[in-house]
């Protein structure tokens, strides 16, 4: 098993939720199409949605399920 190794097996899954599993491949195509000049456009497009898929997915992390942002309890010093 590689549990707690930050590697996944053949037969695992990551724990990345699946709507954000596309973010992979845009960050893939955009360093892809930054090898040519004439497919610069592409590699700034797919950077583009990289970028928002990353920010999603953050915001996704810092709220609850239920859509709600995170409690945090005051403390006394």
């Amino acid at each position: 098993t590689t549990v707690g190794t930050g590697k996944i097996g053949p037969a695992e899954t990551p724990s990345i939720p699946t709507e954000f599993h596309e973010a992979i491949t845009f960050r893939v195509l955009e360093k892809l199409y930054s090898q040519r000049a004439d497919t610069l456009p592409l590699a700034n497009y797919f950077g583009q949605k990289f970028e928002y898929a990353i920010r999603q997915a953050k915001q996704y992390a810092n709220t609850g399920r239920d859509g709600a942002a995170p409690k945090i309890k005051p403390m006394d010093y």
